[in-house]
């Protein structure tokens, strides 16, 4: 309940702390002499308009996160007077900056995941796993085989598996994520990413509009890039949607109707722990997207994919190796894939079906380019791509990857 009540106080305190940053950058701004100020004037910089801005969009997207906050209080039963006295009394702890940085990242997601901003990014990672897993499991063969998404963030990629017929499972421990992920599906249809159906004609219509670079002054190139606004979910399929709250914090719960064509569930819990230890295997194929490096120790992650496989079940991964979570290891990539083939994971030739898609997937061997990958350890068991995490397209700074990618069996 404390990480809970964390999350919702740094919601609840969005609009004051996105408006002091905004207050320190005037101050700062004040502090420059007048010389300097004369030749920003001679340019034509109105840099007072530029914070006037920053600061319309700070506004508007404190309503958005109050709507947030509004359904989460009301999705996990907790008072709003709760909150609010939770966050005066830790308002002053040291952790505040670190949980506004968490939210504004979080805000982000819903761009990667939901807006049409966020195309040429889900088409690097969400279509390529999306094409292999339509190789493993063809039409007509894909009711009932149910599919383990662990880390699965505000559920892009849960919904587009899904989509595709399966039965898809998500497994996420942030409540940052989990509260994004309720609050885009609240509002009656379910999203669904790059369908190109319209909303009655109007293609904002029912949608949720935020600004979400106004956080982060840097690598802008003008400042209506840094203050434009971004809209989501950006299409929508026709599918109920009936979110009962969670009884524990390890339940797995329907984010959809029973009786829809697609399921969806999700476990607000730590992946490790989602089911009893000998529980017998459940699932037909696990997607392992940004997730590995979480582990604070890998070969427990790898183990709980060996185990909540069913045999002969597939692991698609896509993802770097980027240690931060206090990791009691950290493994080289031919350390990850050495402990993986130890525990009797057989890897694909994924070098030899990049060749076979050719060009025509979409995909160039050898290529610097956004589109090209290369055999990361000269086996042909991973390939190294490019792929990017909540970029900026109109920016200048670029968060990238050489993600690796494999499919492996049990």
């Amino acid at each position: 309940r404390a990480r809970l009540l964390v999350t919702l106080s740094s919601l609840h305190l969005y609009r004051s702390r996105a408006l002091g940053a905004l207050t320190r950058k005037r101050k700062a701004f004040a502090k420059l002499v007048r010389q300097d100020r004369l030749l920003l004037q001679q340019a034509g910089v109105d840099y007072s308009a530029k914070l006037a801005n920053a600061e319309k969009g700070v506004r508007h997207t404190a309503k958005v996160v109050e709507q947030i906050l509004d359904h989460a209080c009301a999705y996990y039963a907790v008072a709003r007077k709760e909150v609010v006295a939770f966050a005066r009394a830790t308002e002053s702890g040291s952790g505040g900056a670190g949980d506004h940085t968490h939210l504004t990242q979080a805000l982000k997601h819903f761009v990667r995941d939901y807006s049409t901003e966020g195309t040429a990014e889900r088409k690097r990672t969400f279509g390529l796993i999306q094409g292999w897993l339509a190789q493993e499991f063809p039409e007509g063969g894909r009711e009932g085989v149910t599919i383990l998404l662990p880390g699965c963030g505000v559920g892009g990629l849960l919904w587009e598996v899904a989509a595709m017929g399966f039965e898809a499972v998500g497994v996420e421990w942030s409540f940052w994520m989990n509260i994004m992920q309720h609050f885009v599906g609240s509002a009656g249809p379910v999203p669904i990413m790059d369908t190109g159906l319209e909303v009655n004609g109007d293609e904002h219509k029912g949608q949720h509009t935020i600004y979400p670079y106004i956080d982060w002054w840097s690598h802008h190139v003008t400042n209506s890039n840094m203050t434009r606004p971004l809209h989501f979910p950006h299409s929508y399929a026709p599918l109920p949607s009936a979110i009962p709250p969670p009884s524990s914090s390890n339940i797995i719960y329907p984010l959809v109707d029973t009786h829809a064509a697609h399921r969806v569930f999700l476990y607000e819990s730590d992946f490790t722990t989602i089911h009893p230890l000998f529980s017998p295997p459940l699932y037909a194929c696990i997607i392992t997207l940004f997730f590995l490096d979480t582990a604070q120790s890998i070969p427990t992650y790898l183990r709980k994919i060996h185990d909540y496989l069913l045999p002969g079940g597939v692991w698609i991964n896509l993802g770097p190796l980027l240690y931060g979570t206090k990791p009691w290891v950290e493994l080289s990539l031919e350390e990850v894939v050495a402990v993986a083939e130890g525990m009797g994971f057989v890897f694909d030739d994924i070098v030899g079906k990049m060749r076979k898609e050719g060009p025509e997937g979409g995909w160039r061997e050898g290529s610097g380019d956004y589109d090209g990958w290369v055999d990361t350890l000269g086996s042909g068991k991973v390939v190294g791509l490019r792929a990017g995490y909540n970029i900026d397209w109109k920016g200048i700074g670029r968060n990238e990857y050489l993600a690796q990618a494999w499919v492996a069996r049990k």
